[in-house]
């Protein structure tokens, strides 16, 4: 399993960002509850970017080369909650590749379930 002790997310210990450049809203409820019809809306109304911490799950499993792939895949397939290093390491990842694709705003919409942002002491 590999490491997430080191992780930037896990070693930090200022903001990356002030909060005069960017803007995060998280969307929490159960899954169904219509997280995402919601953060389409804003998307379309405000313009902020949309991202679902589940998707990035998804999609760093299935990654080639992916350092957490293994290991998301386990957790999922196991049907418990990926530590949350490696959510917000993800989240982290995508926000920093927005603002560096054009997202001048900064404005962001983190959806997720509950479960996804309990921490785990174990």
């Amino acid at each position: 399993m590999p490491a997430i002790s080191n992780l930037g997310a896990t070693t930090r210990t200022s903001p990356l960002w002030s909060p005069d450049k960017v803007t995060v809203i998280f969307v929490l409820g159960g899954p169904g509850a219509g997280k995402g019809t919601q953060c389409a809306k804003i998307v379309a109304d405000y313009g902020f970017k949309h991202l679902s911490a589940g998707d990035l799950l998804r999609e760093e499993q299935d990654r080639p080369g992916s350092e957490f792939g293994e290991m998301i895949k386990t957790y999922i397939k196991e049907g418990t909650i990926v530590p949350m290093e490696v959510t917000i390491q993800l989240l982290e990842n995508a926000m920093k590749a927005s603002m560096e694709g054009g997202n001048e705003k900064g404005l962001f919409l983190i959806d997720g379930t509950f479960s996804m942002f309990q921490h785990d002491p174990t």
